[in-house]
């Protein structure tokens, strides 16, 4: 089995799922469900750390449908919106500014601010 990643060519994603993904300081395990910043566990759910693993690999904004499709068996953008939030809330009890920036009418997208 080849170990290069198979990366979708529309929007960049890497559909090597299991993959640790090390990117801006953040360190997201897939298969453990972990993510930390520099070091620092950050407490989080399945979900959110699959929706920053999902983000962190890919190369450009992901359509919120998209995005849920890949993480999670739920149709539910609100249920989105909130794992999104989840996540959000789990860099803020860190004093870690999150890297998923919300792009109106796009998507979301990784981003770390500057």
């Amino acid at each position: 089995m080849s170990s290069a990643p198979a990366f979708c060519p529309c929007c960049g994603y890497n559909f090597r799922e299991d993959e640790i993904v090390e990117r801006d300081g953040f360190r997201i395990d897939p298969r453990a469900a972990t993510v930390t910043y520099n070091g620092w566990p950050l407490r989080m759910a399945a979900t959110p750390a699959r929706i920053m693993h999902s983000l962190a690999v890919s190369n450009r904004a992901v359509r919120g449908d998209a995005l849920l499709a890949r993480v999670s068996a739920s149709e539910d953008l609100n249920t989105l919106a909130v794992q999104i939030h989840r996540a959000r809330e789990a860099c803020a009890e860190i004093n870690v500014p999150c890297p998923i920036v919300t792009q109106r009418g796009v998507g979301y997208v990784w981003q770390v601010a500057a």
